[in-house]
């Protein structure tokens, strides 16, 4: 019955969180490496449903046309078991984003403790666009056993002004790269909650809870050094929307998360 409780929760979350989980309509997307494995033989013998699967929920244009000196901003979402890292490539060469899902996860107790089910947000910034950034822009999204690609031609046209694009002097506000979109995870486990930023000077992260009370780090919550938050033996009573804030001199970015607790299989 797990499973089967997971597929309508996971089928009803983006209808009910709507502001979680964009759709858009379905665009090209760009095979990444064939040499992926595939979890063809997938489904629960019990219930026929894929234990792994990995799929692109919002995906940037096919075609995005700018002009120089203009500021542009690509974003990819992707759901799926086990939780999607994104990446981004430029004209097939990773271009150099914060990975949010490479270091060590919490461990379960056993294999089957674990869910690791929910959704990845990124964003590429394309900052001051002149005609070298004309080129194709690709959001990989993987897991262990699927990746997902989907490419975007940049087109940039020459400008005739004389003005340039505008920096603020002394630094850059903060800006959230990659953050987990919604997890659910059983009762009982830990579970990590991306929130990757960049600035200058380098944000201060803080996490909100679903009351929007600011978390305070103790034995149920740790901030770690790169800004996800680690919430320790997850209960019912934590469920909502947790709140990412990175903030420094030039502003504040945020992002939102929603953790799901499962009641796990007896």
């Amino acid at each position: 019955m797990l499973h089967r409780t997971l597929f309508v929760v996971l089928v009803t979350i983006p209808c009910v969180m709507s502001r979680h989980i964009e759709h858009s309509e379905s665009r090209r997307e760009t095979p990444v490496n064939e040499n992926v494995h595939r979890a063809d033989d997938n489904n629960d013998e019990r219930t026929g449903l894929p234990r792994t699967h990995l799929r692109l929920h919002s995906k940037p244009p096919r075609v995005l046309q700018t002009t120089e000196g203009s500021n542009e901003i690509l974003e990819c979402q992707a759901g799926g078991s086990p939780l999607p890292r994104i990446y981004w490539m430029k004209n097939g060469r990773q271009v150099s984003q914060i990975d949010p899902i490479d270091e060590a996860r919490p461990k379960a107790t056993n294999d089957e403790a674990r869910l690791d089910i929910g959704s990845t947000s990124s964003r590429l910034y394309l900052d001051c666009g002149t005609t070298r950034d004309r080129d194709e822009y690709t959001c990989v999204a993987e897991n262990a056993y699927h990746r997902e690609g989907t490419t975007t031609t940049v087109r940039v046209a020459s400008s005739t002004s004389d003005e340039g694009c505008t920096k603020k002097d002394g630094g850059q506000a903060p800006r959230i790269l990659t953050w987990t979109k919604t997890a659910l995870e059983n009762q009982g486990q830990d579970l990590r909650v991306v929130c990757r930023v960049e600035g200058e000077p380098r944000p201060r992260v803080q996490w909100l809870n679903p009351r929007e009370d600011r978390i305070e780090e103790n034995a149920k919550f740790q901030i770690s050094m790169n800004g996800d938050l680690l919430i320790r033996n997850l209960k019912w009573k934590d469920m909502g929307n947790y709140i990412c804030v990175a903030e420094n001199i030039h502003g504040t970015a945020r992002a939102e998360a929603f953790v799901y607790p499962a009641t796990p299989e007896t």
